[in-house]
């Protein structure tokens, strides 16, 4: 296990374990590149989450899935004009 103050309040948290902390500085890290490509006018896919991501991942196209994460990645005004029809 690792202490970790939580956020805003200077306490500490004795159940944070090692690999959460590290799952959720990746998904930080993941967020803000993967915003950043989409600011930039890369492709990337809105998909529901039984959508097969895989065949985006594999070209490379990040797949936001729509049901939790589009809100908080996606730039205002990025919404894609085509789709994969």
């Amino acid at each position: 296990m690792i202490r970790r103050s939580r956020q805003g309040t200077g306490k500490q948290n004795p159940k944070q374990l090692r690999s959460a902390v590290e799952a959720a500085a990746f998904q930080k890290e993941w967020f803000k590149a993967t915003r950043q490509k989409i600011s930039d006018g890369e492709p990337f896919v809105l998909a529901n989450a039984d959508t097969p991501h895989e065949i985006f991942l594999t070209m490379d196209i990040p797949v936001v899935m729509t049901q939790w994460w589009s809100p908080s990645l996606l730039p205002s005004g990025s919404l894609p004009t085509t789709s994969i029809s």
